[in-house]
């Protein structure tokens, strides 16, 4: 079989590389998706995937080159519709489902950002986010159409025009995080994509057999290209899991590596919280079950890697044959189309700095401290990186710290429809006319060869592998209570135990100053980020009118908020930290749903929600939204993982999500158990007469 590099670099988008395996190896699995990240799965094999993609883009031709938003949950329907536009030269844009008691307003502004011209979707996803969407959606909007992939037919691929899409051609609209403002839809072209997998390919240098088994969200580039695109470009594929499956149980992702680990070398890609999951949640009695000897590579990126989460995971995965050279750290990011450097880990190249230092820009190695950065590797083939002065664009010398600039045919088109921040961020120059660069916006040295991420210049918080502006998080703590001042906030995180923290420093209006309910606000505020941003809250300090530091020009100056908030010199009103202790959950009573008392159930549920946040039991009211309880999104994936036990069958991970609050959550709960009961008692009908 002829799979060598110059056949892949003489295709020229995805579409092609589909059918290239497909007419080479047709029954070869390219794709096997466990919809609860265990037992049952469902596969497509390269022909089979083939015609199910020219099925759906012989719906879509019509729409060549312009933009549909795909609202998909993150499984095989998802990746079905994206490759589809791929074959009917559709720009796709990838967005998440809305969901009840879900603020509808980035969905909506990224539909006023890039104006689609239908939505893609499935019809169960269609029939709840529909009339969510239709409540909101302006005149336009709702006359937009909405085409349901499952009710097109396999045998609408003989309706297929054939079809390549040119390298220039948009592939796909990446947005970036951020829930405010106006978003940023990243253009990456076909020839983007095709150059960025053949860049990995060249530096992971992988066997041709390697799978990618992931739980990583399809939505973001990570999870699409790292552990979609870049297997199936080499002839491999991928094996998935939703999110929610893995951070119910991460022992279920390390499964999965293990039984798959038995037919092919496995790899994947995970952020550092991931590992760390898997360190405070996976027991000893199952790691002893776990066979890891061909989990030969793990991409770890997305966030800050942390030295510590790195070599805690190596040494508690040792005996499961696990290597620690498997992982590789590495850097990227959208505007790059996904990956710009990597390396295998090696402790040495965990450097201890001085934190002083680095306050400063000064990358000053203090073997004393306590501070460590890991080296994001090397440059990928065919890719230019300098560190750059931000202020006079001079190229900084070795060990130097200054932002980082990347150039090479991977670089992505600009921002969709806004051509100065695009002209600023895709197309500068240094001081002696070399480029055009991408400027990062990230800050960073180069030693010995080696990329050390240091920080950046805008304050993009990086919480369990996820980007959040601080200026939309500090926007929603100031609009909690009326006690507190509009634009008067700094957010920014710290590191404990390798996690990051979420830390919020607030000023308190000068009416409030005397009647200040310290316990309530903090407690609508961590509601409110919950609800919002899906994340914790870790610390909240509430702090005198006039006081937070600024600049000159009155912007917020984070850094020095946090380092008087590290060194307790803000000027305090009162102050909330979470509990250190933490409480034991809950054990799931040993009675069934049916039969539990519902207000026993309310009171169940209550129990572990004040555990998990821990607080007091009357600090859950009955009727609160779950949302809005100052847990984040893991914590009620976690939730619905104990009442899927409880139930005794796969619960969908949107259910608790949606309830009103506990009292709807338990009456939801029991009448499931009803049916369940109903449905088992039918199927033992069914089988009487066999028996």
């Amino acid at each position: 079989m002829n799979n060598s590099t110059i056949d892949l670099q003489n295709l020229h988008n995805m579409s092609d590389v589909i059918r290239h395996w497909a007419a080479l190896k047709p029954n070869d699995e390219i794709l096997r998706f466990y919809p609860q990240g265990e037992g049952d799965s469902q596969a497509y094999s390269y022909s089979e995937f083939n015609q199910r993609c020219m099925a759906i883009a012989s719906q879509l031709q019509d729409y060549r080159g312009q933009r549909l938003i795909l609202l998909f949950h993150s499984g095989m329907e998802f990746l079905e519709a994206f490759f589809a536009c791929f074959y009917a030269g559709v720009i796709a844009v990838p967005a998440y489902p809305p969901r009840r008691n879900q603020n509808l307003d980035r969905l909506l502004n990224l539909i006023d950002d890039c104006q689609p011209q239908a939505f893609l979707s499935a019809h169960s996803v269609s029939k709840q986010a529909l009339p969510l969407c239709q409540e909101v959606f302006n005149e336009q909007s709702k006359a937009l159409p909405w085409i349901n992939i499952d009710t097109i037919n396999n045998s609408q691929a003989s309706q297929y025009k054939a079809y390549s899409a040119a390298r220039d051609d948009i592939a796909f609209l990446q947005y970036t995080s951020g829930s405010t403002g106006k978003p940023k839809g990243v253009m990456v072209s076909h020839g983007n994509l095709m150059t960025n997998v053949e860049m990995a390919k060249q530096a992971f240098a992988l066997p041709h057999n390697l799978r990618c088994v992931s739980w990583l969200p399809l939505f973001h580039d990570m999870g699409l290209i790292g552990a979609v695109m870049m297997p199936v470009y080499w002839g491999a594929g991928a094996i998935l899991m939703p999110p929610a499956a893995f951070l119910q149980q991460p022992l279920r992702w390390l499964k999965l590596l293990h039984e798959h680990g038995k037919h092919s070398p496995v790899g994947c890609a995970a952020p550092n919280f991931a590992y760390q999951l898997c360190i405070d949640q996976v027991q000893e009695q199952d790691i002893d079950k776990l066979n890891l000897e061909n989990w030969v590579f793990s991409l770890a990126g997305a966030e800050p890697n942390r030295s510590s989460t790195l070599q805690n995971f190596c040494e508690k995965f040792a005996r499961t044959g696990f290597k620690p050279e498997s992982l590789a750290p590495s850097y990227g990011m959208a505007e790059s189309t996904l990956l710009s450097t990597t390396g295998r880990y090696q402790r040495n190249k965990s450097v201890a700095i001085s934190a002083q230092h680095l306050q400063c820009n000064q990358f000053v190695i203090d073997e004393k401290s306590t501070t460590t950065l890991v080296s994001a590797g090397v440059s990928a083939p065919n890719q230019q990186l300098k560190i750059i002065d931000a202020d006079t664009r001079l190229e900084k010398a070795d060990g130097d710290i200054g932002e980082i600039w990347l150039c090479g045919p991977h670089i992505a088109q600009g921002y969709w429809g806004q051509e100065a921040l695009s002209e600023a961020t895709f197309k500068a120059f240094t001081a002696d006319n070399k480029g055009p660069f991408l400027r990062t916006g990230d800050l960073g040295c180069v030693v010995d060869d080696e990329l050390f991420i240091t920080g950046r210049l805008k304050d993009l918080l990086i919480i369990r592998g996820r980007n959040h502006y601080p200026q939309d998080i500090e926007l929603t703590c100031s609009q909690a209570a009326a006690s507190l001042h509009l634009d008067n906030a700094a957010a920014f995180t710290i590191t404990e135990d390798g996690h990051e923290k979420l830390i919020l420093v607030q000023e308190v209006n000068r009416s409030h100053r005397k009647d200040f309910a310290s316990d309530a606000t903090a407690r609508l505020v961590r509601n409110a980020i919950a609800k919002h941003h899906g994340i914790e809250v870790s610390s909240i300090v509430f702090i005198r009118f006039a006081s937070i530091a600024k600049t000159s020009s009155g912007k917020i100056q984070r850094h020095k908020v946090k380092q008087q908030f590290l060194d307790n010199e803000l000027i305090q009103i009162a102050q909330w930290h979470a509990p250190e202790a933490s409480q034991a959950l809950p054990l799931l009573p040993e009675i069934s749903l049916t039969q539990i008392d519902n207000t026993a159930l309310q009171q169940w549920i209550q129990l572990w929600l004040a555990a998990k946040i821990k607080v007091k039991v009357s600090d859950i009211p009955l009727q609160a939204p779950l949302d809005g309880l100052g847990l984040d999104s893991v914590d009620l994936v976690q939730l619905t993982a104990e009442l899927e036990k409880w139930l005794g069958k796969p619960l969908d991970s949107m259910i608790v999500w949606e309830q009103a609050h506990i009292q709807a959550l338990a009456t939801t709960l029991q009448e499931l158990a009803l049916e369940a009961n109903e449905s088992a008692r039918e199927d033992d009908d069914e089988l009487e007469g066999f028996i």
